[in-house]
């Protein structure tokens, strides 16, 4: 099965709010998914998948990617 850039970010998505996945195996597959791929929706992407980890750490690092706008360079689409 060939799925699109799109529909894999989805399926990242929802592997990340599972509690059952180690959270090494999320990441790596994260990685192979998208590996330095800078576009807005992929950044949107590892942002919205930091924040769907269950700690307080990791929704606080992506808060701060949020908010923190000069350093990350955000795009437009990222702080909305």
């Amino acid at each position: 099965m060939n799925l699109t850039l799109s529909q894999k970010r989805n399926l990242l998505k929802g592997i990340f709010s599972i509690s059952s996945i180690q959270q090494d195996a999320k990441f790596s597959l994260l990685q192979q998914t998208l590996g330095d791929d800078n576009s807005d929706e992929s950044q949107e992407t590892r942002i919205y998948c930091l924040a769907a980890l269950p700690d307080a750490e990791s929704k606080k690092q992506a808060w701060n990617k949020i908010q923190n706008r000069d350093s990350q360079k955000l795009s437009q689409k990222e702080m909305q």
